[in-house]
């Protein structure tokens, strides 16, 4: 377990799982869901978002349009 799983825990992977939804519904900008998650730069969020479910934010949010 890495040192940043300790720290953030399940809380963290309930953020990232709020801005999966966010994302599919497409009202919010990447960067404002970013900053409502908690997270200090998008850039930060991208790379946790993709970490997680291995797509980045943009690439989530396109595919669940086309569902």
């Amino acid at each position: 377990m890495t040192t940043f799983s300790r720290f953030h825990g399940p809380a963290f992977h309930n953020l990232i799982g709020m801005a999966m939804v966010e994302l599919r519904r497409g009202e919010r900008a990447i960067g404002d869901l970013a900053l409502a998650c908690g997270f200090v730069s998008l850039s930060s969020f991208n790379r946790q978002f993709k970490r997680q479910t291995g797509l980045a934010p943009r690439e989530w949010r396109k595919n669940g349009k086309s569902l």
